[in-house]
């Protein structure tokens, strides 16, 4: 019985040191590129989106492919593409909605915006190899994208109101900023918000609140998958 046991732990070990070691041949060679997609909150600061100061507006769901490319131990490539969802809030004060409609500006829409960019982003800490990378790390990046947003407009508070299809198409410049945990080999996951400053302030059909350009924010969970390399590298 003891020899039993002696030669299966034998065994045991034999098999877990080889595959340890085939392992290890295999990820010499660093994946340095990962795919992945991001959920979360989001909403749109617009001049009919809501009481930004007191908190008082509408989140909608948003979604996201990312596909990113390491070029240095800190810096990397990101290419980002998605929908989200925007709206105004439901009971605007009378002394706006008046404004409003005096301006012939709408008072509420709805729909949602599709969005796609590419931004270069820093990584706080070096990241040499995807096996021996930081459990945690911070990146942040300004990037370029454009953006087409397609929403339903009213221009009356009155529930049989009309609504009037739109659709605008801007560039904008992305912000991004996350904090990065590395869940396994092969897996991180990322805590991350954007800030997709636009060109325009007709997203909303409206003009008349706020000086500055529509706005879209985003708070997403990114889950990204390491990929193997297609053309093993010699290094």
């Amino acid at each position: 019985m003891k020899r039993l046991l002696l030669l299966t732990g034998t065994l045991v070990i034999i098999l877990s040191f080889h595959s340890s070691a085939q392992n290890f041949f295999r990820e010499k060679n660093r994946r340095e590129n990962s795919f992945g997609f991001g959920l979360g909150p989001s909403f749109k600061y617009a001049d009919n989106g809501g009481q930004y100061s007191i908190f008082n507006f509408k989140w909608r769901p948003s979604f996201s492919l990312v596909y990113d490319k390491r070029l240095s131990p800190h810096m990397a490539f990101r290419t980002t593409g998605g929908i989200q969802g925007i709206s105004s809030w439901d009971k605007p004060l009378p002394s706006l909605v008046e404004r409003w409609k005096n301006n012939e500006d709408a008072v509420s829409f709805r729909g949602n915006i599709f969005f796609i960019d590419v931004m270069p982003y820093f990584n706080l800490l070096p990241d040499y190899h995807h096996m021996i990378r930081p459990e945690f790390n911070v990146y942040t990046g300004l990037g370029f994208g454009v953006l087409l947003s397609a929403t339903q407009q009213k221009f009356s508070m009155e529930d049989q109101a009309p609504e009037f299809r739109s659709e605008i198409l801007t560039p904008y410049i992305p912000f991004r900023g996350g904090l990065n945990f590395k869940a396994a080999d092969f897996w991180d996951i990322s805590l991350e918000g954007t800030v997709m400053i636009t060109f325009t302030d007709k997203i909303d059909g409206n003009t008349s609140t706020h000086t500055q350009n529509d706005i879209p924010f985003q708070l997403q969970i990114i889950v990204r998958k390491y990929l193997n390399q297609l053309v093993k590298s010699n290094q």
